[in-house]
């Protein structure tokens, strides 16, 4: 578990390069849970599903945990590629950015830069998230 905080802490000092600004507090990492299945961890954490379908990974910021999924551990670029995107999550809820909390504009935001992390590391891409459905009247 020791290399895992170290890798989350080596991945949080890169996001002032990343994102242009600082770490709000490096001391207030996230902690690691790892779970087969997430959405029943994030049931189990916040007594609610939220979100799309969840397949690899998840940050809780009430709880201030990344789940991740054991299959993400076998494949260390593919781990921290997500790593890097959940820890802008936290950077967005550390940094009390503008805008309201979540939606699509911060999942839009960290899947931005899990891919600019991507190109740099020479991994495969994510493509961009459909919009939102719209309820029609």
């Amino acid at each position: 578990m020791e290399y895992f905080v170290a890798l989350l802490t080596t991945l949080a000092l890169y996001l002032p390069a990343l994102t242009g600004e600082p770490i709000p507090d490096v001391a207030s990492l996230p902690a690691f849970e790892v779970a087969d299945r997430l959405e029943q961890a994030v049931f189990a954490h916040t007594g609610q599903r939220r979100g799309g379908e969840l397949t690899t990974a998840a940050y809780l910021p009430r709880e201030n945990v990344i789940l991740l999924t054991s299959a993400l551990l076998e494949d260390l670029p593919e781990l921290e590629a997500v790593l890097v995107h959940e820890l802008v999550h936290w950077w967005q809820v550390r940094s009390d950015r503008a805008g309201p909390h979540g939606g699509q504009a911060w999942e839009d935001e960290a899947r931005a830069f899990e891919n600019s992390w991507r190109r740099e590391h020479h991994l495969r891409l994510r493509p961009p998230l459909p919009p939102p459905n719209r309820r029609r009247p």
